[in-house]
């Protein structure tokens, strides 16, 4: 490893995915910001996945082989992190890829807005790397705080995280967690983190099937689900907050805003009777409404 300090350290989880590891690796080696290091945190597999990370590392002395330590992806990410030596962290899934202008876009947004988080507009594609759909992310500071009460608020391989923030709270992954990332970021805005996207689509995420996230569909719920309230309870005043700066605004919000908007104060409704719900509702568009409660009924 070079002696140099990178300004950006890249952590890759590798753990059989030889199909699309090259098509990720190359999306990185692209960037137009290029001071970086690549490290591959590689978990034992049964295909040619340590193979092609070797090739890369002796091709180009950014990347670099880490050998993991058969503890999964949350144990991949967490080596990676105690090892990178950037100022900042950027996420990168091995089958996903990353347009050129990426790492230079979140730099940009993050020396300007002060951010500590910061990911993407998302594009999913298949496995033949087509389009499926664009996915919106949250831009402002007080959509972000209701989406995070429903949802993640970034495309998890699409965030560029700042490395003193992680050091010095001490935060990390948790192993067993079946929502890791969802809890990574509850955890990390309740300890004070500012969060952020950039506006465009320059991280394409692959929808495959197989992922864990929906292998394991049901014990995610459950935990998501769990991690929802806590977060309401946790940041109640910010969330509250957002809720009355967003209410008179429904009608001009997307439907999934306008939703999340709906949930995010029917959460604060069952902490606190608060009848802000009632507000956000007489401005909220009858699908909106209609899709909230649908989310309320299936035990949101």
């Amino acid at each position: 490893m070079t002696t140099q300090t990178p300004n950006i350290s890249v952590v890759l989880p590798a753990y059989n995915c030889a199909s699309f590891l090259p098509q990720a690796i190359n999306s990185i080696l692209a960037q137009t910001q290029t001071d970086f290091e690549l490290l591959v945190v590689y978990d034992h597999s049964t295909d040619n996945t340590l193979e092609i990370i070797e090739r890369y590392a002796s091709q180009d002395p950014r990347v670099h082989l880490v050998y993991g330590e058969q503890k999964r992806l949350v144990g991949a990410l967490n080596l990676g992190i105690a090892k990178a030596r950037g100022q900042f962290i950027a996420r990168m899934d091995a089958d996903d890829i990353s347009l050129p202008t990426r790492f230079a876009l979140q730099l940009a947004l993050m020396q300007d807005k002060g951010l500590d988080f910061c990911g993407t507009q998302m594009l999913m594609i298949d496995a033949q790397s087509r389009a499926i759909q664009e996915v919106p992310m949250p831009i402002t500071p007080d959509l972000i705080t209701i989406t995070l009460a429903c949802t993640v608020p970034f495309a998890h391989g699409s965030v560029m995280m700042r490395n003193s923030f992680l050091k010095t709270h001490q935060l990390q992954y948790q192993a067993g967690a079946a929502a890791e990332d969802y809890q990574f970021w509850c955890k990390a805005y309740h300890l004070g983190a500012h969060f952020g996207n950039v506006e465009q689509f320059v991280f394409q995420y692959r929808h495959l099937q197989q992922s864990l996230s929906k292998v394991h569909a049901k014990v995610v719920g459950q935990h998501t689900s769990a991690l929802r309230r806590q977060y309401v309870r946790d940041n109640l005043q910010a969330v509250q907050t957002a809720i009355g700066h967003l209410a008179p605004w429904a009608k001009q919000l997307s439907t999934r805003d306008a939703t999340f908007l709906l949930l995010a104060a029917y959460l604060v409704f069952l902490q606190t009777k608060s009848p802000l719900v009632f507000r956000v509702a007489r401005h909220a568009s009858l699908k909106a409404i209609g899709l909230a409660l649908a989310k309320i009924v299936m035990r949101f």
